[in-house]
């Protein structure tokens, strides 16, 4: 499945992108069953659990209910984590809020993508939820640190509706960004956290469908702030379902090696390096196409490509020459295009990059 990585280029760079959202998808979706079968798979090795009756009632839903609970972040956390306790309490519940959904008649209302009760506030557009007040907004989720508290209510409708702007002026940017964001974001979760000074975005690739952000109701957090966590994420999550089929690199032979960031000088791991030029490649070419849909503030626009670009002034492909071995050529010379395209934005735009964090 290495072609997506050759259209990768495509899809962050937002042009012709079709193909590869559809072959994106294919891999979600595929991924999604596989999940669902390995998580009765684990409860079928405990005979108390009973697997048998859970499969009975899972298959009595209708394919809207399945293709949901296939889909959700949950789910795929589960798979990964192989406690088949925890699977099967977790499949009983998805179970019983679907059940319920449907029995209310509110199936087109309720959530598609949470199972554990959360009342979806909003929904931008076609595309993701957004979920202020559900359990996910307090519950520890993978790979998300802090403290999690419920944004006040005054704060949480300010948040919605910088959130519908973002997401609409996105579409005005480009409708393969607005895509590749329903695509890969299925909800939106929404917390306070009084442990970080700023609004930070998250998302786990063990938990694929799920943002989290963290402080969004901040009095600095703008419109294209938030635009560019969306956008931020969707690569993110874009790149997770890409290395389940087809992994940027052979994880054994570098997992020590250490780059360091040509944005922000940090030292970085070569997974977090790699998908770091991936993201602001996106960022840079969203920002681009922003100046001239003029559909966000031109100055800020402005700032954000400059920023964006600051990493591609030297040749991001020149740290990874010692690892070229190991890492899946596709991807290499589809991210060396990134540099050429980064490149031509510089000089376009007379841009240094020398924005600072």
């Amino acid at each position: 499945m290495s072609i997506l990585w050759e259209r990768f280029i495509h899809l962050c760079s937002w042009q012709k992108s079709s193909d590869a959202l559809a072959q994106l998808r294919a891999i979600h979706y595929s991924n999604a069953k596989r999940n669902l079968q390995t998580i009765v798979k684990l409860i079928e090795q405990d005979i108390s659990l009973n697997a048998s009756n859970l499969l009975e009632r899972f298959e009595k839903l209708p394919p809207e209910s399945k293709h949901r609970l296939q889909l959700a972040p949950d789910t795929h956390t589960q798979s990964v984590l192989c406690n088949p306790n925890n699977a099967a309490e977790y499949l009983h519940n998805a179970i019983e809020v679907e059940m319920r959904a449907i029995k209310r008649q509110h199936l087109r209302h309720s959530s598609p993508h949470i199972y554990r009760n959360a009342a979806v506030d909003y929904r931008l557009g076609s595309g993701p939820f957004v979920d202020l007040k559900g359990p996910d907004v307090l519950r520890p989720l993978p790979d998300i640190p802090g403290q999690a508290a419920r944004l006040p209510s005054e704060a949480a409708q300010s948040v919605l509706i910088r959130l519908h702007h973002a997401y609409h002026s996105i579409g005005n940017v480009s409708k393969y960004a607005q895509a590749l964001i329903d695509q890969t974001t299925l909800v939106i979760v929404c917390r306070e956290d009084v442990s970080l000074p700023t609004c930070v975005a998250a998302c786990s690739p063990i938990a694929i469908g799920r943002t989290v952000l963290r402080n969004p109701h901040r009095t600095e957090v703008d419109e294209e702030e938030l635009a560019e966590c969306l956008i931020h994420e969707a690569i993110h999550t874009a790149i997770d379902i890409a290395e389940l089929e087809s992994p940027m690199f052979l994880p054994a032979t570098v997992s020590n090696v250490k780059l360091i960031s040509p944005w922000s000088g940090r030292s970085l791991d070569i997974n977090t390096y790699l998908q770091a030029c991936w993201v602001w490649f996106g960022l840079a070419s969203f920002w681009a196409d922003a100046l001239v849909s003029q559909a966000f503030d031109m100055k800020k626009s402005f700032f954000r490509l400059n920023r964006a670009l600051r990493g591609f002034t030297t040749d991001i492909s020149v740290p990874l020459v010692p690892m070229y071995e190991v890492l899946n050529s596709t991807m290499l010379c589809s991210l060396k295009s990134s540099q050429q395209l980064a490149q031509e934005l510089l000089t376009t735009y007379n841009l240094s990059g020398a924005e600072k964090f």
